[in-house]
């Protein structure tokens, strides 16, 4: 498990001193930096990844192909034999070169299920495979729109897996690929294991609230349900942020609320991105770029980190630090237990930061929360536990 880290809070929470640390899963993705050379997927990506450093690449056989998946935070790997049912015909290296992507880009991870997205003609195709077992378990075709630029998506699989929600990249959508022809939509599909099969179904009600705020918006699923989702859109010409419950299998904005800026003043910020704790215990709204008067080099790596009540969005409290980076990996990495988050370079406990959560936790709670923090969700089935605690460990509660 490594040496305990020896560590100082001060008052703000921050953990001042940086070394020792235990060798977690946590920890183990923030020293993977990346570089200029490292893929774009992946440095721009947020956490619908799960921090976690994929490369994928794909060998054709024939009519069969090869899909190499490797995570290279970790360690591990996987190989998929694909049998599709006509030969992956890959879109002319020439042309994908020019979007500075790569042919295969990993753009989802949940629990061992890991999305690809893969440049092929006539459609981008989106891959799933088990990281454990190798297995192809879907593959989603999405047409490309005419005289489209190549786009990086990003995918959230829904907690009872039964849905996937894909939309553009919103980083590099503004910034590689910016033309206002370009904007698309939220993809809502839905996933069926049995068939192996992917449909894509309606979300009207979505993307009415999605598409006119210009790709300054932030989508995540509410661990706590089955497949809902919550809704980060600015309006410009209203000059209004909003969050939203969005029940998906009704295609209805269940209520809307509106983010004020005496309490959150950044927004709406260049960036933003949403993410639950695992436990759902609290929702994170990540802003980055500051409408303080400051110097622009600063401003625009400004990062603040907004906690929000899950059951209302209520302003909870924030804390601020500079991203080393700007856009790539400006959001914050929350290990599973939710007790600690590293950002900006600094390691923070959130116990110290987010209210509620000053409790006395029992040796249970206490021990469960270091498995968290020890063992990455697709090897929880491993560790010799009962299947009740492996279930606890897995949908984050203790």
């Amino acid at each position: 498990m490594g040496a305990a880290s020896q560590r100082h809070l001060n008052s703000s929470g921050i953990i001042n001193e940086k070394q020792n640390y235990a060798c977690v899963p946590i920890f183990a993705g923030s020293n993977n930096n990346c570089s200029e050379k490292c893929c774009l997927s992946y440095r721009l990506q947020s956490h619908c990844i799960d921090n976690r450093h994929f490369h994928a690449w794909i060998q054709k056989y024939g009519r069969a192909s090869c899909l190499h998946i490797l995570d290279l935070t970790h360690k591990k790997s996987s190989k998929t034999w694909i049998q599709d049912d006509a030969e992956l015909d890959f879109l002319p290296s020439k042309i994908v070169g020019n979007s500075e992507l790569q042919m295969c880009n990993v753009v989802g991870f949940h629990k061992d299920l890991v999305v690809t997205q893969i440049f092929c003609q006539g459609a981008v195709k989106f891959i799933i495979t088990g990281m454990n077992d190798g297995e192809c378990k879907i593959i989603y075709n999405k047409r490309y729109l005419q005289q489209q630029k190549l786009q990086l998506y990003s995918c959230y699989i829904s907690p009872d897996e039964n849905y996937m929600v894909l939309h553009q990249n919103s980083i590099y959508a503004t910034m590689y690929a910016h033309e206002t022809e370009n904007i698309e939509g939220v993809i809502l599909v839905k996933l069926n294991w049995k068939s192996m099969t992917a449909e894509t179904i309606s979300c009207e009600n979505l993307n009415l609230h999605v598409l006119p705020s210009n790709h300054k918006f932030a989508i995540t699923f509410d661990p706590r349900t089955d497949s809902d989702l919550t809704v980060f859109t600015f309006i410009a010409g209203a000059d209004r942020c909003n969050i939203s419950l969005y029940k998906m299998k009704k295609d209805n904005v269940l209520f809307q609320i509106a983010l004020f800026k005496n309490e959150l003043a950044d927004l709406p910020g260049n960036f933003q991105n949403l993410q639950f704790f695992r436990d759902g215990s609290a929702l994170l709204l990540t802003v980055l770029g500051s409408n303080s008067c400051m110097p622009t080099i600063i401003r625009n790596h400004f990062v603040t980190a907004h906690f929000l009540d899950p059951e209302c969005y209520d302003f909870l409290g924030d804390f601020k630090y500079m991203s080393l980076t700007s856009v790539e990996h400006f959001t914050p990495m929350i290990s599973a237990s939710g007790r600690h988050c590293f950002c900006g370079g600094k390691l923070y406990n959130v116990q110290k930061i987010k209210p509620k959560s000053y409790s006395l936790k029992t040796l249970k709670q206490s021990c469960l929360d270091v498995i968290a923090d020890s063992v990455l969700i697709e090897d929880l089935c491993q560790l010799p536990l009962p299947k009740s605690l492996i279930a606890c460990l897995e949908q984050g509660k203790s």
